[in-house]
């Protein structure tokens, strides 16, 4: 890349402070302000590494799960089982089973997602 640079008669790096600074801000925007900061923090050890990149805790799920509305999402999973299974028993082998069980599998994702506690913030 500084090959191109040299090539066109500029320097192997930007040396403008004002243009680093709207590159600066421009990461800022497009990163976002949380990220970015993820990206300057400096963490030299291979473990920090690793854990950061490993994502959310062994078990989060079920923290999600256990702080968010355990109730109504277990309601909503019976619901959706209940629809699936009284549409067996009134149409067996019809295709119309497996499209309300998909259509329950999707209203249980979609809505399901509400009863779960919020993701933490990292």
């Amino acid at each position: 890349m500084s090959a191109a640079r040299v090539a066109q008669g500029l320097p192997p790096y930007i040396t403008d402070e004002a243009a680093l600074d709207k590159i600066a801000d421009l990461l800022l925007v497009t990163m976002g302000a949380d990220q970015a900061a993820v990206a300057r923090d400096a963490r030299p050890d291979a473990e920090a590494r690793a854990g950061q990149a490993a994502g959310a805790a062994p078990g989060s799920w079920w923290l999600r799960v256990r702080y968010g509305r355990p109730g109504w999402l277990a309601a909503r999973v019976v619901i959706a089982g209940l629809v699936v299974w009284v549409a067996q028993l009134a149409a067996p082998g019809d295709p119309a089973v497996w499209a309300l069980g998909v259509g329950a599998l999707t209203w249980l994702v979609v809505t399901g997602r509400w009863d779960l506690a919020p993701r933490a913030r990292r």
